[in-house]
C-alpha cells in the first residue's frame, strides 16, 4: 500500500477504535506520530513557478526566432548569453533568500535557455553536426547544472534529453546505442541518493523505452521476425520480475515489481498479435539460451529467499516457455496458436488478481483488470470485425465494452472490498 494510503487508513482506523474505546486519544496522536510524517508534495506556487518557467522558456525562443533577421552575430551572442547568465544569478539570488522554488524554477528555465542558445548559435555559424548532437551538448549541460546545484526538475529534464539523445543516434544509425549507459548510471546514482521516487520512477521508464528501441534496432539488423523480438521482450519481462522479488524489502521494491508485472502483460500481449517466424537463427537461440538463463537464475534466488510462490514461479516459467516456443507454435498453428495464447493471457490476469491479493497490492488487480478488459476486446474484434455488417459491429462492440467496464468494476471492489479497503 502507497504510504499516503496508508496513513488515510490508519487515521480512519484510529477513528474507530477510540469510539470503540479501545485505545485513548492520547495512544493515538502516539500511534499516527510513530507512523512519521505524511509524505510531502509539491506546494501550489512550487508547480506554478515551475509552468512560468517553462512558458518563459517558449516565450523567449519565439521572440528570438521572430527577430532574428534583424539581429547581428554579437547582439545575438550578447542577448543569448546574457539572457542565460541573468537566469542563473537569479537562482542564486532566490536561493540566498531562501525561496527555493522560485530559485528551482529559475534553474531550469537557465537550462531551458542553454538549449535555446545552442539551437540558435548553431544556426547563426551554421554548424553542421547532427542534431543529436546539439541535444547531447544541452543534456550534458543540463545534467551539470543539476548536481551541482542540485536541482531535481533540471534532473528530469537531463533524464529527458539523454533519452533523447540516445533514441537521435539509434534512429540515425539504425543501431543500439549502448554508451546511453553512462549517463544513465550517473542520473541514476544521483537519483538513488537523494532518495529522489519520481526520478527513479522516470530513470525505469526511460530504461525501459531504451531497451525496447535498442533491442527492436538489434533484431531488425539482422531481418529476424517480429515474433523474435516479442519472445525476447517476455523473457526479459520475466527475468525484471523475478529479479524484484529475490528480496522482501528494499528501495524502489513495490514500484520495480509493478514495472515488472506492466512488462509482462505488455509483451506478452504483443506476443499473441504476432504472425509467427519463418525460420529461427543460430544466434537467437543463443540470445534465448542467455535471457532463459537469466529468468531461472532469478525464479530460483526468488523461490529460495521465500519471496515468490510456487504457483508464482509455475507461471514465469510457463511464461517464458509459451514466449520460447511462439515463433514455432504461432507460425505452424496459426489462428488456433494465437487463441490458445490468448487463454494463456486471460489465465494470467487471473494470476495477477490472486497475486495482487495475496500481497495486499491493489495495482496488480487493477492492472489484470485491464489487461482482461483489452484482451477480451482484442478477440471481439478479431473474431467478428469481417463477419457482422460495420454498423452492427460498432454498436455490439460498444454494448460489450459498456456492459463489461460494468461487471468487471463490480467485481474489482467486491474483490478489494473483501481483501480489506476501497481502491
Amino acid at each position: 500500500m502507497r504510504r499516503g494510503a496508508y496513513i488515510r487508513q490508519l487515521k480512519r482506523d484510529i477513528e474507530a477504535w477510540i469510539a470503540a474505546s479501545v485505545i485513548t486519544p492520547q495512544q493515538a496522536e502516539e500511534m499516527l506520530r510513530t507512523a512519521g510524517p505524511p509524505e510531502t508534495r509539491q506546494s501550489i506556487p512550487f508547480i506554478l513557478a515551475m509552468l512560468g518557467a517553462i512558458l518563459l522558456a517558449f516565450g523567449a525562443m519565439t521572440y528570438v526566432a521572430a527577430n532574428w533577421q534583424g539581429l547581428g552575430k554579437l547582439e545575438r551572442l550578447i542577448i543569448l548569453g546574457g539572457t542565460m547568465t541573468a537566469t542563473y544569478a537569479t537562482a542564486a539570488v532566490l536561493f540566498a533568500r531562501a525561496m527555493p522554488a522560485y530559485a528551482q524554477a529559475a534553474v531550469l528555465l537557465g537550462t531551458a535557455l542553454f538549449g535555446v542558445n545552442i539551437m540558435l548559435v548553431g544556426q547563426t555559424y551554421h554548424m553542421s553536426a547532427q542534431w543529436p548532437d546539439g541535444i547531447l551538448l544541452w543534456a550534458v549541460g543540463t545534467a551539470i547544472a543539476a548536481l551541482v546545484v542540485p536541482s531535481r526538475p533540471a534532473l528530469a529534464l537531463a533524464i529527458l534529453l539523454f533519452g533523447l539523445w540516445s533514441f537521435g543516434v539509434t534512429s540515425l544509425t539504425d543501431d543500439p546505442h549502448l554508451p546511453y549507459a553512462i549517463p544513465f548510471v550517473v542520473l541514476l546514482t544521483a537519483a538513488w541518493i537523494w532518495k529522489w521516487r519520481a526520478g527513479l520512477h522516470l530513470l525505469a521508464i526511460s530504461f525501459l523505452v531504451w531497451s525496447a528501441i535498442n533491442l527492436a534496432f538489434f533484431v531488425a539488423n539482422r531481418d529476424w521476425d517480429e515474433t523474435h523480438l516479442f519472445t525476447l521482450y517476455v523473457l526479459i519481462a520475466v527475468a525484471i520480475f523475478g529479479f524484484t522479488k529475490i528480496r522482501s524489502k528494499y528501495v524502489f521494491e513495490t514500484a520495480l515489481t509493478r514495472y515488472g508485472l506492466f512488462a509482462l502483460f505488455f509483451s506478452f500481449f504483443l506476443l499473441q498479435l504476432s504472425g509467427g517466424a519463418k525460420e529461427t537463427e543460430m544466434g537467437w537461440l543463443i540470445m534465448v539460451g542467455v535471457f532463459a538463463s537469466f529468468c531461472t537464475l532469478a525464479i530460483v534466488l526468488a523461490l529460495i529467499s521465500d519471496n515468490l510462490r510456487l504457483m508464482d514461479a509455475g507461471v514465469l516459467i510457463a511464461l517464458a516457455l509459451l514466449a520460447i516456443a511462439a515463433p514455432y507454435l504461432i507460425e505452424k498453428g496459426g489462428y488456433v496458436a494465437q487463441y490458445a495464447y490468448s487463454a494463456f493471457y486471460i489465465g494470467l490476469t487471473v494470476w495477477a488478481v490472486d497475486y495482487g491479493l495475496e500481497n495486499d497490492d491493489r495495482f496488480f488487480v487493477n492492472l489484470a483488470f485491464t489487461a482482461f478488459g483489452i484482451e477480451v476486446l482484442w478477440i471481439y474484434f478479431t473474431t467478428f470485425s469481417t463477419l457482422l455488417d460495420q454498423a452492427i459491429f460498432f454498436i455490439v462492440g460498444g454494448l460489450i465494452l459498456i456492459v463489461s467496464a460494468v461487471v468487471l468494476e463490480r467485481v474489482r471492489r467486491q474483490l478489494l472490498t473483501a481483501d480489506g479497503g476501497e481502491s
